[in-house]
């Protein structure tokens, strides 16, 4: 019952045929099911595409300037006349409470920012995969940083400065 050496030889081309037939089955496989997927997310991005012309995106847009209206008076108030005159440690929660409610608006607008169609030429842009490029070249970094917690950064807490707060005056 052994096997004669020519006889594996006869056998392995066509063994090694099956063997590279099946690794172009798999890699097709793979890459169809990678594609599937890509294509269900995008199909399912696609549906939650919020037209321009929404109602309430325009309340949305509303309460957006009345949060940039808010920082525009906030900043200077806080860091130029607040932290001079000793008032902080009595508003510190409230103004707080109010810039952390303002930061999480604005990182609410970034992830909607990612699904709002927009205007191009004269053109309705609906295509998720170009809300997508459109937004990541466009604003979308403005947008983050809008979104970082500076007060949080940059002002004391328990005893401890922030990183951007300013040395003491010793």
């Amino acid at each position: 019952d052994l096997v004669r050496l020519d006889e594996v030889l006869q056998v392995l081309p066509t063994l090694e045929d099956e063997i590279k037939d099946q690794q172009r089955k798999n890699r097709r496989t793979a890459t169809d099911d990678t594609h599937d997927s890509t294509m269900l997310i995008t199909r399912i991005a696609s549906r939650l595409v919020v037209p321009p012309e929404a109602q309430w995106i325009k309340v949305w847009d509303g309460l957006r300037t009345l949060t940039v209206l808010y920082y525009v008076f906030e900043v200077p108030v806080h860091f130029c006349f607040l932290s001079k005159h000793g008032h902080e440690a009595a508003a510190s929660s409230v103004w707080l409470t109010a810039n952390i409610v303002a930061d999480l608006f604005m990182s609410m607008n970034v992830v909607l920012t990612f699904f709002r169609a927009f205007v191009n030429d004269t053109k309705v842009v609906t295509s998720f995969t170009d809300i997508r490029t459109h937004y990541v070249f466009g604003y979308f970094v403005w947008d983050a940083v809008a979104c970082l917690p500076i007060d949080l950064i940059a002002s004391p807490t328990d005893g401890d400065s922030g990183l951007l707060a300013r040395p003491s005056a010793t």
